[in-house]
């Protein structure tokens, strides 16, 4: 079976297609909400559309990396997003890094939980004599 035929099949399949839109759809809701927490967070009243706007473009600009992770560029799109809508840049580069900061907190705390999990009695392999 060639790429072609395979990409083709998925395409068809229906089922395949609004499970992968739904979980797109899920995420995006969830970006959304994150990123009106983060300004709500900081006092900035931001309407609905606008969070849309700015959660659109930040996606569109995570596309192509320039640096790892896009630090910086991030940033500096937050920044004159919040500025474009009327807000301070200031405000839209702390913004960011609030996410950034509450991202890398929740990353830690999986890792040091999935380290207390692996370290339990049940998980050691048990070696034989």
């Amino acid at each position: 079976m060639h790429l072609t035929d395979s990409l083709t099949n998925n395409i068809r399949d229906r089922h395949a297609l609004i499970s992968l839109f739904s979980l797109s759809f899920l995420t995006f809701i969830l970006f959304v909400w994150q990123i009106s927490a983060a300004f709500t967070a900081l006092g900035i009243k931001m309407e609905l559309a606008e969070v849309v706007v700015f959660a659109a473009i930040t996606l569109l600009s995570g596309i192509v990396n320039i640096t790892p992770g896009n630090i910086g560029v991030i940033e500096v799109t937050y920044g004159y997003l919040s500025k474009i809508l009327g807000k301070t840049m200031g405000s839209g580069i702390i913004a960011c890094g609030v996410l950034r900061i509450i991202g890398y907190i929740i990353v830690l705390i999986f890792v040091i939980f999935s380290h207390l999990v692996m370290a339990m009695p049940n998980n050691r392999k048990t070696e034989r004599s």
